[in-house]
């Protein structure tokens, strides 16, 4: 039964995302069942080979994060935060150990799974108006609960880098693939979520310069455009009317939209407090565990959380806080130094891409989106089991 939780991980997770707001209510409830049933797997595959080197820094940064709760100014809020951000970081140690259950057969019945959900739940979700639209607040692009969940599409699109190079796969199979690709990129696209957009195109330009291109490769990425031109000239429409609704984050004088930024104006007020020194406790800690309403300037942002996560972690955890989460991927890009030379291209390739892309997807935040984190987290782990 554990075995067969850990191969389908993320789509479980995926799941929880599509049915919040539709076969159940979103509340408080809901996502103490979905972190009970996550906490639940990554315990017993832990206890079941506890003996590894691989957890020690995740245990540490746990141990850290948890000795600060006690001190939050709502214990309450920092434990279900926090609890978001350690149970898709766990996902790492788990699925290093574990990788070897994902086979390339699973590896792309999670990549097809996980695609079929996210384009089934914008065809179901638009047919019967779940969701709503943040930029024009009509029904012609709804995708349910997703609609802030854009670095899920980003980091699925890049598993792709998988099936592409995946050799023996028949055309019409292939020509499938890359219909489900285009797809995905169309929603991403039509989202308008301007980091995700942005992280998706530095991904694939690390990527491409990673690659070694030959004409069967040039050939399917020639058609995957071809796709991809295609079903955008199809949704037009609808991305017309949404790049209008949108036009003042998007368009204009590009100093004058950053100045006026949530995001620059919330890293303007963490960064000065915390190297004010002010209050010494809470540049080095934090001592809030991820719980950042109420906690920076409360006269402009009212009770809005922190949306770049580096400002979230020095804000919430301190200095001492951010210099560990860096020091967990200093960790895990060890990882990949010691084992590169063992490693099928294609997972050095898929690594570097998704390592280096969630350094810059940070700026839009979402480290507590437990799908997104844990398709980040596993497939950086899963891509560090696959031996040439």
């Amino acid at each position: 039964m554990l075995k067969i939780l850990l191969k389908y991980y993320l789509p479980i997770n995926l799941f929880f995302d599509i049915a919040t707001s539709t076969l159940w209510d979103n509340n408080a409830t809901t996502a103490s069942i979905r972190g009970f049933v996550l906490l639940i797997i990554i315990f017993f595959a832990w206890i079941k080979k506890p003996n590894d080197k691989i957890y020690t820094p995740f245990i540490f940064y746990t141990l850290f994060i948890l000795l600060m709760i006690p001190f939050a100014s709502d214990s309450f809020t920092s434990l279900q935060l926090s609890s978001k951000a350690l149970i898709t970081m766990w996902a790492f140690p788990i699925f290093y150990i574990y990788g070897y259950l994902y086979t390339e057969k699973i590896i792309i019945r999670n990549i097809l799974i996980i695609s079929a959900i996210l384009i089934i739940n914008y065809v179901i979700s638009s047919w019967l108006g779940i969701g709503y639209s943040p930029y024009t607040e009509s029904s012609e692009f709804l995708v349910g609960n997703l609609s802030d969940s854009w670095l899920t599409y980003t980091f699925t699109l890049f598993l792709y880098i998988i099936i592409l190079k995946t050799k023996n796969v028949s055309t019409p199979l292939k020509i499938f693939y890359l219909i489900m690709f285009s797809l995905l990129v169309v929603q991403l696209l039509l989202g308008l979520k301007r980091t995700a957009i942005l992280v998706f195109f530095f991904g694939i330009s690390i990527f491409l310069f990673l690659e070694k291109l030959n004409i069967r490769l040039i050939i399917t990425y020639l058609l995957g455009f071809v796709f991809v031109l295609f079903m955008i000239n199809r949704y037009s429409d609808v991305l017309e009317d949404r790049i209008f609704a949108r036009g003042d984050r998007i368009a204009g004088n590009y100093r004058e939209i950053i100045e006026t930024e949530y995001r620059y104006l919330e890293s303007i007020v963490v960064w000065e407090k915390i190297f004010s020194f002010k209050n010494i406790p809470e540049s080095l800690l934090g001592l809030e565990a991820f719980n950042s309403r109420f906690n920076y300037d409360t006269s402009i942002f009212g009770d809005r959380p922190l949306h770049i996560d580096y400002n979230l972690i020095v804000n919430t955890t301190g200095l001492i806080g951010l210099a560990f989460y860096f020091y967990i991927f200093y960790f895990i890009y060890q990882r990949y130094r010691e084992r590169k030379i063992f490693l099928e291209y294609k997972y050095r390739e898929l690594f570097l891409v998704i390592f280096l892309a969630q350094f810059l997807a940070s700026i839009g935040g979402q480290m507590l989106s437990v799908t997104y984190g844990s398709i980040k987290f596993v497939f950086l782990a899963i891509a560090l089991t696959k031996n040439d």
